[in-house]
């Protein structure tokens, strides 16, 4: 992605909290924090005045308020968007017939009942031994 550095003057708090979100997301720094600037910028602009009225007025604790807020309408909008998916996703002639809830039932224990595939069991990769240490040898004079 073509774009230019940006510097910003940030609290050691922050600090530690975006290089902790880094290393969950294994991803660099950069990536967590041009991912936080690029959120910002998409709000509304009134949006600007208003976080920093909340800060003046309510402080840390306004502020951590709306953050939960905001994550829960992220969450709330990615399980609209899923289940849309996943309801879209659904041929027309599975759900025919499902008038009542004694016809979801039935088709559910029907689905469940019936042995599925075989599992597929993923065996965890040979740990690799650790790598050689040179020795010194040392010359006899």
């Amino acid at each position: 992605m073509a774009g230019k550095t940006l510097s910003a003057h940030v609290s050691e708090a922050v600090v530690r909290r975006v290089e902790q979100i880094a290393r969950y997301e294994a991803r660099p720094v950069s990536q967590v924090v041009a991912a936080a600037l690029e959120f910002y910028a998409r709000l509304p602009g009134e949006t600007y005045q208003s976080l920093r009225t909340l800060a003046a007025l309510g402080g840390d604790q306004a502020l951590d308020d709306v953050a939960r807020a905001v994550a829960r309408a992220i969450v709330g909008a990615e399980w609209e968007l899923a289940t849309h998916r996943l309801a879209s996703a659904i041929p027309e002639a599975v759900v025919a017939g499902l008038d009542t809830e004694e016809d979801i039932l039935g088709a559910a224990v029907r689905l469940t009942s019936s042995p599925g595939p075989e599992p597929v069991v993923v065996e965890p990769a040979a740990e690799s031994p650790p790598p050689r240490r040179r020795s010194r040898r040392t010359r006899a004079a």
